[in-house]
């Protein structure tokens, strides 16, 4: 298998040639985890089962520099065992990643969780067969976390073969996509596909992101032309979907370019910086341009580009209060870090009874 097809980059080739090649290393791509162990492909498109070797793990300092799916990895092969080591994780182009709070001892911090890396294409899947499926104060959070990895978001609005009014939804949609695609599909009746195959390419990687439930197997199975995940049933009770995937996995697509599935996520922690959320915001940044004061803060100074947009009609209040709640949580993750080091996480009251 070209490595190429793989996804390999010349910045790669830079890289490895001159710090990993000298040692007898090889390139591979991790497709997959389980506890202690990676699955890569390498260049033969053999798949190798491998770990981190001792002196990696006393190079690193935090869990995110640790291997992921879609990480290119400089490996050294074991031929008696047919396993070997992992010595060195290659620069990634871009990182999905999410907060998270890691316990360390009995100290607790804020971290990067990181889902999938040197990916090209993010798509961001909603389901439109419930009320919780479809949330645009959700895919606010997914797009800051696709504009912060780095790669370009795509929103896909999946089943839209169960909702009575499809175009409301995507006028919804369109109003916080910006210069993001809207992609309206349904993988059970197999219809607007074609428009998720335009960014499957040889040699790219996408990456399906969204709850459990919403559909992403069966996109990916669509993608594909065949049966390549397994899909689950949905539940009755409140339609919402079994975990079929319970990790992270790297597939070639027959067609060429690659595809990481994901478990779905419950929560979206956001992991990023002011300028990611500038590119959620857009059209919020482009009227901060217009306020008379530079440091507007959009409440009751007077005129207030943003405020008079809201009160014209043109701007929803609801996205003005999604974009400063993500301001917020930014601002203060570095002030929670430090305090989920100096307490035990427990909120004061129940500190003070214990």
């Amino acid at each position: 298998m070209d490595l190429a097809m793989l996804g390999w980059a010349p910045s790669n080739s830079l890289e490895f040639d001159k710090q990993y090649a000298p040692l007898g290393y090889l390139p591979g791509r991790v497709v997959r985890k389980e506890k202690h162990l990676y699955y890569l492909l390498d260049s033969t498109g053999e798949e190798r089962i491998v770990a981190v070797a001792g002196a990696f793990r006393h190079t690193v300092t935090t869990t995110a520099e640790y291997p992921v799916v879609g990480d290119w990895v400089a490996f050294e092969p074991d031929e008696s065992t047919g396993r070997g080591n992992i010595h060195a994780v290659l620069k990634r182009r871009t990182a999905f990643s999410r907060q998270a709070i890691a316990a360390a001892g009995k100290e607790r911090k804020v971290e990067e969780q990181v889902l999938a890396t040197n990916v090209d294409v993010v798509m961001i899947v909603s389901a439109l067969d419930n009320a919780r499926g479809f949330n645009v104060r959700r895919i606010e959070r997914y797009l800051t976390l696709a504009w912060n990895s780095g790669a370009r978001p795509v929103i896909v609005l999946n089943k839209a073969d169960m909702v009575e009014d499809l175009e409301s939804v995507m006028v919804e949609a369109a109003k916080i996509a910006g210069t993001t695609p809207v992609c309206a599909v349904s993988a059970l009746r197999d219809v607007g596909i074609d428009a998720l195959r335009e960014h499957v390419r040889p040699g790219n990687t996408l990456v399906m992101l969204g709850s459990s439930g919403v559909g992403k197997s069966s996109l990916i199975n669509r993608i594909a032309g065949e049966e390549l995940m397994r899909v689950g049933d949905i539940r009755e009770l409140d339609a919402r979907g079994r975990h079929t995937t319970t990790w992270s996995e790297l597939t070639v697509l027959p067609s060429g370019g690659v595809l990481i599935d994901t478990p779905g996520l419950r929560d979206v922690q956001l992991w990023a910086d002011e300028a990611s959320i500038a590119e959620t915001f857009s059209e919020i940044v482009s009227l901060s341009a217009e306020c008379r004061f530079s440091d507007c803060k959009h409440g009751a100074e007077p005129d207030c580009a943003v405020q008079n947009a809201i009160r014209e009609g043109t701007l929803d209040p609801g996205r003005l209060a999604s974009y400063r709640t993500q301001l917020d949580e930014i601002k203060t993750q570095s002030d929670v870090g430090r305090w989920m080091r100096n307490s035990d996480g427990r909120p004061a009251r129940r500190r003070k009874r214990r």
